[in-house]
């Protein structure tokens, strides 16, 4: 099978950021102990494996707030998606080590909507709902909060100013469409799209990739949106057979022996070795060879390779 590799690939500068600080905190002797992680650092189950490995305790619920409360000692980490000012309040006046993981994009976000709320602009903003990015930004700003299929003309009638925001892993094409879809109701809404560059630039390679190519490969976890919005636009806009892998063993459940032309892309949470060992198999691709991965949790941990 010819494999075409769409650039770019590996994780992107806030997942990388976030490995990287807790990784040195892990390295600090006098650390207060337990270590507790407030939700998953990135949404990829193998990095987060590798961090379990190391004596981090994930907290996984989704009340936050209540997982906080029970917490009386140690150090929390708090994800690369952002947290809320409430959690970042209770960990203070229980006295908790805090390690904040959030990627330098969302915090921009944050301070755009603080930004234009002390303008007394109303903000719409779009998410997904339940996922942690939007989670914060619900909690801390009086926003008016829509996902891809709200009902827009459900919205209540705003007047004067009015802006539109997204959350950072969203599809750029599809913060565009809903911009327009919303016109009809607010004519003087202005758009601050505010997809990360790492999500976008994935995007648009996808977008303008070879269209001979049969079947579309997005590589990472399922419950990374930006990975999610790969696919979609792998399915929707380039029309093509379009499939998620986690891992090479992924490639157990398929029968890809009809395709020739093949396009790979990855999301921003997925470590390159992932990638390279699934781009190796394909090349060789046989329907019936078992596929198993040899990487190990170290190795999602690796910034490079």
């Amino acid at each position: 099978m010819k494999v075409t590799k769409l650039i770019p690939q590996g994780i992107c500068k806030g997942v990388a950021r976030a490995i990287t600080i807790v990784n040195k905190e892990l390295t600090n002797k006098n650390i207060i102990k337990p270590i507790y992680m407030i939700g998953n650092l990135v949404h990829n189950k193998n990095i987060m494996q590798g961090f379990i490995d190391k004596g981090i305790i994930l907290i996984n619920e989704n009340d936050k707030k209540n997982a906080l409360l029970k917490i009386n000692k140690g150090t929390v980490i708090f994800t690369a998606h952002g947290v809320s000012k409430e959690l970042i309040n209770i960990a203070r006046e229980k006295k908790l080590n805090i390690i904040d993981t959030t990627c330098t994009d969302v915090t921009k976000i944050h301070s755009l909507i603080s930004s234009y709320i002390k303008e007394n602009y109303s903000v719409i903003f779009l998410g997904v709902k339940n996922h942690p990015e939007s989670n914060a930004i619900v909690n801390d700003f009086p926003v008016y909060f829509i996902t891809e299929d709200s009902i827009l003309e459900d919205l209540p009638k705003l007047t004067g100013n009015i802006i539109l925001t997204n959350q950072s892993t969203m599809s750029y094409i599809k913060v565009k469409e809903i911009y327009y879809d919303l016109l009809k109701y607010y004519p003087n809404l202005i758009l601050s799209e505010e997809v990360c560059p790492a999500t976008r630039l994935r995007q648009e390679a996808l977008i303008n990739s070879n269209e001979n190519a049969d079947l579309i490969i997005v590589v990472g976890d399922k419950m990374s949106n930006n990975t999610k919005m790969l696919k979609a636009i792998g399915k929707t806009h380039n029309k093509k057979k379009t499939i998620l892998l986690e891992t090479v063993e992924d490639l157990n459940k398929y029968d890809l022996s009809e395709f020739q032309n093949c396009i790979i892309t990855s999301g921003a949470s997925t470590p390159f070795a992932v990638v390279q060992e699934i781009i190796n198999a394909l090349k060789t691709y046989d329907k019936n060879t078992k596929y198993i991965s040899k990487l190990n949790t170290k190795d999602y941990l690796k910034l490079k390779g």
